[in-house]
């Protein structure tokens, strides 16, 4: 038994070079092709054999003076300080804290809507609340759009829009064109304000962490850490629990309502926002079309 946890626990901390390519389900193989020749033998290094073994004696008699420096003797010009953008900060009538960079040279507007909540605020016996609904907050459609019709509003604006809950907190990102700006904040706080978790999507949802939790022991990385974390915090910890077919089946959409009512409110959310408008603008916008009034509490 030591040897086996031994070895879950050096697989989990192994370099991701070795486990975190999901697109090389071999590690350590070359299963390319690349590195060997056409006919499918090993390629010749040069100056093993062939053509390529009298390269270097006939180029080392050739070298000038300058060729033979070493890497100490490069020269580079001096770095140009970095000036990294200084956000406008501050707490808007409601609660919600904003933090603001300007951007007038692009026709952008993108940012970030965090959050505090999280995976280890599930129910024991719902656990996979949190992921199922930080999926759905954006994906689920509202109360006014399907889902179908919050991908089509995006495309037309050309935007792009995600939404996730973490262990301890939750994110809705978006980027896109500014060329309407209040159509694009419009639609961020309808997706904010008023997911509908429709019952179709729900199901989609369920199914696909189902299928998930089928194929959990296919990665042998995701096993070790799935362990270590079981040892080190306990299986009855948040942070060491697993999601079960029978917690993910007890997850209803009034689970998710009441769950986006308890934490979504001004006081815990935060906004960092990059577009063209200034703070003067976000606050009478808020004002005036209520576009950062959450649910209150």
């Amino acid at each position: 038994m030591r040897r086996i946890w031994l070895c879950l626990i050096i697989f989990t901390v192994m370099p991701t070079a070795a486990f975190g390519q999901a697109t090389l389900p071999f590690p350590g193989l070359d299963i390319s092709g690349r590195g060997r020749g056409a006919a499918g033998t090993q390629a010749t290094p040069p100056g093993r054999g062939g053509r390529g073994a009298a390269a270097p004696a006939a180029t080392a008699s050739t070298k000038s003076p300058s060729a033979a420096t070493g890497p100490r003797d490069l020269k580079y010009p001096p770095l140009h300080a970095v000036q990294p953008p200084k956000p406008v900060t501050a707490t808007l009538r409601n609660g919600m804290k904003l933090y603001l960079v300007e951007e007038h040279e692009m026709p952008v507007i993108g940012g970030v809507v965090m959050i505090r909540t999280g995976a280890a605020f599930d129910p024991p016996e719902r656990i996979g609340l949190g992921v199922i609904a930080g999926l759905l907050v954006r994906s689920g459609g509202t109360t006014l759009k399907t889902g179908e019709q919050v991908d089509e509003a995006l495309q037309s604006l050309g935007m792009t829009m995600e939404s996730n809950v973490g262990e301890t907190s939750a994110a809705v990102s978006f980027s896109g064109l500014g060329t309407d700006v209040d159509a694009s904040l419009a639609l961020l706080r309808e997706v904010l304000l008023q997911p509908e978790f429709r019952q179709d999507r729900l199901e989609l949802v369920k199914t696909q962490i189902r299928n998930a939790i089928a194929h959990s022991n296919d990665d042998l990385a995701r096993i070790g850490q799935r362990e270590l974390a079981s040892l080190i915090f306990g299986k009855d910890s948040p942070y060491g629990w697993q999601p079960d077919y029978s917690s993910i089946e007890r997850v209803t959409r009034l689970d998710l309502k009441n769950f986006h009512k308890r934490y979504f409110f001004p006081a815990n959310v935060m906004l960092g926002l990059l577009q063209k408008l200034g703070l003067e603008d976000l606050e009478r916008f808020g004002d005036s079309e209520g576009a950062f009034e959450l649910n209150a509490v």
